[in-house]
């Protein structure tokens, strides 16, 4: 991605504007702080959401994990309460059900800041203004609570394959997602932790059990059967202290042996 600099959001001193603060001056926290304060016409945000869904910390990661579709991206002014500012635009775009926050959120950026420029000849003209942009419908917020590093863990034994596929979607980049798994069949041995890179839902169902099985045809992941039969595919894991794998080289590695989640004993 091309710096910008600075003067490109100033090229009027009675107006100011920012794609994202956080994002325009990373590095210039005095700056972000001088053109936050001063705002004739108002400054403009990036928000990757469907506003008013998904205000607050996490939206992207947020949307995916409950399945959202379509997904999207909006352009509006900065009020003192947070992601609550008129709108002065909003984008839909439709989401694929296997994509991963990694690739949504930088995507969901791009496209709003296309609106973002979209927008500035329209707000610098005053042809848009913080009186006539849209106004939020406060009785359709939702809040995007920041991630805990607990929710990483896939609870198979509670949730369907959908619930699990969704959180493995929304927390590829952090805080991931792992389960703990046995090798071979004495129960005594100490279960591993494995990230849980990539997944998928098949249609199929089953009749729940803790065994792991890799799926029959080439290419296939680890199946694992969730608590209403719904089957989570595994295609990329990675095992402690190992790299990330497909499925069919953590199964030759270890030469025969049976494969099961385990439920940690704290689990609910």
């Amino acid at each position: 991605m091309d710096s910008i600099s600075p003067s490109a959001f100033l090229p009027c001193p009675n107006m100011v504007r920012a794609s994202h603060f956080s994002l325009a001056f990373p590095d210039m926290p005095s700056l972000k702080s001088a053109v936050l304060c001063h705002h004739e016409l108002g400054t403009l945000n990036i928000h990757p959401s469907l506003l008013p869904r998904w205000r607050g910390a996490s939206p992207v990661q947020r949307s995916l994990e409950a399945g959202d579709d379509p997904i999207g991206v909006s352009v509006l002014f900065t009020v003192s309460k947070m992601d609550a500012g008129p709108l002065v635009s909003q984008e839909e775009h439709k989401a694929h059900p296997n994509d991963q926050a990694t690739v949504v959120l930088p995507y969901l950026f791009n496209v709003g800041t296309g609106l973002l420029l979209d927008a500035l000849p329209k707000v610098i003209s005053e042809e848009i203004t913080m009186e006539s942009a849209t106004t939020q419908n406060e009785d359709e917020v939702t809040l995007a609570k920041m991630i805990d590093s607990s929710e990483g863990e896939l609870t198979v034994w509670n949730d369907s394959a959908t619930t699990c596929h969704n959180k493995v979607r929304a927390f590829s980049d952090w805080p991931g997602t792992y389960m703990f798994f046995r090798f071979g069949d004495d129960d005594t041995s100490d279960p591993v932790k494995v990230k849980i890179i990539q997944t998928q839902v098949l249609e199929e169902t089953a009749v729940p059990t803790n065994q792991i099985e890799l799926g029959p045809k080439k290419g296939d992941g680890l199946r694992i059967v969730c608590a209403d039969g719904s089957i989570l595919e595994c295609l990329l894991v990675q095992p402690v202290t190992r790299k990330v794998m497909d499925a069919k080289s953590l199964v030759n590695g270890l030469q025969g042996k049976t494969m099961q989640w385990v439920q940690p004993p704290d689990a609910e």
